[in-house]
């Protein structure tokens, strides 16, 4: 069971220097529920609000690898909208920065934005 972030209208502002505090929570929210991981579902603004694709990359490093030393398996996935996959997509910094760290990519291609398939 995964927890979400983000959402239609979720406002999600990170900054800088929030990367622990970010980190600890999750800890705390995957202790109390039991969650298996996190999955990214930013949407419109909140993509690239503020420092957000820099802030959340690092913090679920910090996840990973405090799970990965008591040797459980934290996930990490992402359901980008299919138009922010693109070359230049909103995404991109996500999926760079989270390169090696993410298990898997599941894109709303309900929510195309008239691109096609």
């Amino acid at each position: 069971m995964l927890i979400s972030l983000g959402g239609a209208d979720a406002h999600i502002e990170l900054h800088a220097g929030q990367e622990q505090a970010l980190a600890a929570e999750i800890v705390r929210l995957v202790e109390t529920y039991g969650f298996d991981g996190l999955d990214i579902d930013l949407e419109q603004s909140a993509i690239d609000l503020a420092d957000n694709q820099r802030v959340l990359p690092a913090a679920l490093k910090l996840v990973r690898e405090h799970y990965a030393g008591q040797g459980k398996h934290f996930i990490v996935s992402m359901a980008p909208e299919f138009p922010y996959l693109h070359k230049n997509g909103k995404y991109v910094p996500y999926l760079q920065a989270l390169e090696g760290v993410y298990d898997f990519i599941a894109p709303q291609y309900y929510n195309q934005g008239g691109d096609g398939l």
